[in-house]
């Protein structure tokens, strides 16, 4: 199913909704890119979603969140976490931290630990808040290959193989839509990952 609207529409976050709650595979946007999203606490959803990008299943997949509340209901939200989250989120920035006990999948973590983010844009953030759950945000696209921000190669792609495509058009590729900075703070030594729209700088001072 192919939904078209802007960048959000209540029946395009409704459909999204129903189906991530009943365990199948979405294609959406992010102020970054579209993204391969399901249910993050859902083993075989995420096994679709490995197939789909052809990532190899050693490697974990980031999720969206709605706001601090959900973040910390299922990660391990420290001072410096929390810091990042008020300073940045929503936004392109992502977080790395050890999710709580009980919350995911194995295949979902890598070695206990979650990326994760806030989304700024609107469907994305809607969708998560609906759902009431992580939603994954890896990048629609085959693994290896780079992101896609073209709706139409999305289509070619997507169509019969995700349960949903909200097609919101071509996303603009500037600075601040490249996807996001990410920062490992799950252990006391703190390390940059990826610098993306937010530089090391504004991370480094966000925690002084």
């Amino acid at each position: 199913m192919i939904i078209r609207c802007k960048k959000s529409s209540r029946l395009a976050v409704r459909l999204a909704t129903e189906i991530l709650r009943s365990g199948g595979v979405i294609v959406y946007p992010t102020e970054t890119a579209y993204g391969l999203g399901c249910d993050a606490r859902d083993a075989k959803a995420i096994e679709r979603i490995y197939r789909l990008k052809g990532r190899p299943s050693t490697k974990s997949l980031p999720v969206i969140v709605s706001d601090l509340k959900m973040a910390k209901k299922y990660f391990s939200i420290d001072k410096r976490a929390d810091a990042l989250i008020r300073k940045f989120m929503p936004g392109p920035l992502t977080l790395v931290v050890k999710a709580r006990k009980g919350k995911f999948p194995k295949m979902l973590m890598n070695k206990g630990t979650v990326a994760f983010r806030i989304s700024s844009h609107p469907f994305a953030s809607a969708a998560a808040r609906r759902c009431g759950f992580p939603i994954t945000s890896t990048s629609a696209n085959p693994s290896g290959t780079e992101v896609i921000y073209d709706s139409a190669r999305i289509r070619e792609l997507f169509t019969g193989k995700a349960d949903l495509i909200v097609d919101v058009g071509r996303l603009k590729r500037t600075r601040k839509t490249i996807p996001s900075t990410i920062v490992d703070i799950s252990s006391a030594d703190i390390r940059i990952l990826r610098e993306g729209p937010i530089p090391f700088k504004s991370i480094a001072n966000a925690l002084k």
